[in-house]
């Protein structure tokens, strides 16, 4: 069961104050009856459910993808699972196409390329990740056999080094890797999450059965902490917008 994988991750010994994966009156799991959505369309971008005249399209966006996925977990049926895999695939394709237009941009417009100094940004950074640690948990989903989950490793690693307070959960669609003891086996996760690449990385909320996927295969450690970061911003989690390549 996902609640037991998830409530298992974080023992006493893991951590030694009151942090939020602590409150047992929230855990991992807490539902709600979801407020009514439009209905999401297959054959529309992401982009464009229909919407109230006063509500942002990227707000409908991540509100449609929550109730899929809360669809999805509480009753998992074929049609339930596909239209949250479905969902997932046009966002990520939706994301990759503004980024591939962002960085040409970038070539373009050479005049906003890095107008902020590299310490702040680096300080910037960090303590958006510090913060989004203090709320969320890391999922890095991986097979053993998979040449980018080994490499990844290493960053995970690091990762775990350089933010001891940020809770990440390692889990193996096959056997563990040994830099991770602490591995936990796939037990349908993944398939509910819609996962077709590994190594996957996604964003875990306690508490509001939320996940959010911040990237696919091998990433840098500077890359996990950029993919964080912008999602701080998206999110209007009081992190400021340093303009340096890839803002």
């Amino acid at each position: 069961m996902l609640a037991f994988l998830f409530f298992s991750v974080f023992t006493p010994d893991a951590v030694t104050a009151t942090k939020w994966w602590e409150k047992h009156d929230e855990g991992w799991f807490f539902y709600q009856d979801p407020q009514p959505e439009p209905e999401y369309n297959r054959n529309s971008s992401p982009s464009m459910p229909d919407n109230k005249p006063d509500s942002l399209p990227s707000d409908l966006i991540k509100r449609q993808g929550e109730r899929l996925l809360s669809e999805a977990l509480v009753n998992p049926t074929e049609e339930n699972v596909v239209s949250y895999m479905k969902f997932q695939k046009d966002s990520t394709d939706m994301s990759q196409k503004f980024a591939n237009v962002w960085q040409r941009m970038l070539m373009k417009y050479p005049d906003l390329y890095l107008t902020t100094g590299t310490e702040q940004v680096n300080d910037d950074i960090q303590n958006a990740v510090a913060q989004i640690g203090t709320q969320a948990g890391l999922f890095f989903i991986y097979s053993a056999g998979c040449d980018s989950c080994r490499r990844s490793a290493t960053v995970v690693s690091e990762f775990r080094r350089k933010y001891e307070s940020f809770v990440v959960l390692p889990v193996s669609i096959d056997d563990p890797l040994p830099e991770f003891e602490d591995t936990r086996p796939n037990n349908g996760i993944a398939e509910r999450l819609g996962v077709e690449t590994v190594p996957s990385w996604f964003l875990a909320y306690p508490g509001s059965d939320r996940f959010e996927q911040i990237g696919t295969g091998y990433m840098a450690l500077s890359e996990l902490e950029r993919r964080i970061y912008h999602y701080a911003i998206t999110e209007n989690m009081g992190v400021s917008a340093s303009n340096y390549p890839g803002n």
